[in-house]
């Protein structure tokens, strides 16, 4: 190639050049080129397994606890504490959530409990004025119209008979006078 200034040649410049030398510095720099890319996929692969440890891993603990805590209803499950800073906050406030369920539940089912035994104890006594006489403690004629109605459907269901005695006492309209009916 020639040479000019000014529009004046002042020489001539050849170019020589080694394709071994060139092929050997694309050698090394392609070399270099897939040792980075390996260092890379490495790192990015256990960066990635860090990041997962340290937080998707706390969060879909705290997530299958739940879904265990919907589909049962045992509000005394707790998640195991996997992390620290807000994560480690979120789980704590998530268990102690839990517990208050927990006790909360506990006391509206002994509460439940108490109040289906002060029913039943009402029932019992509504039953007894229903059928039994106050004074003597003895059936009235509401629980005797009851076991006849259930006695005359047994007879009428095994084709038997049902007999009634009738006792009628003296003077005694003057009992139901002085001390009630």
């Amino acid at each position: 190639t020639l040479l000019f200034v000014d529009k004046k040649k002042v020489g001539m410049l050849s170019l020589v050049a080694n394709n071994g030398e060139s092929t050997e510095s694309i050698r090394l720099y392609s070399s270099i080129l897939i040792a980075v890319i390996f260092i890379s996929f490495v790192f990015s692969t256990l960066l990635s397994i860090w990041v997962q440890r340290r937080f998707a891993t706390p969060i879909i603990h705290l997530a299958e606890i739940a879904d265990k805590v919907e589909a049962t209803g045992d509000y005394s499950l707790q998640a195991t504490n996997l992390a620290s800073g807000e994560l480690g906050q979120l789980i704590g406030v998530f268990n102690s959530m839990l517990k208050k369920i927990n006790t909360r539940e506990q006391a509206l089912e002994a509460l439940v409990q108490e109040w289906t035994k002060e029913l039943e104890t009402l029932n019992q006594q509504l039953e007894r004025q229903a059928y039994y006489d106050g004074l003597t403690k003895l059936p009235n004629r509401s629980l005797y119209e009851d076991r006849l109605k259930q006695s005359i459907a047994y007879a009428a269901r095994e084709g038997s008979k049902v007999a009634v005695m009738f006792i009628d006492l003296d003077n005694f309209k003057d009992v139901n006078d002085t001390w009630g009916h």
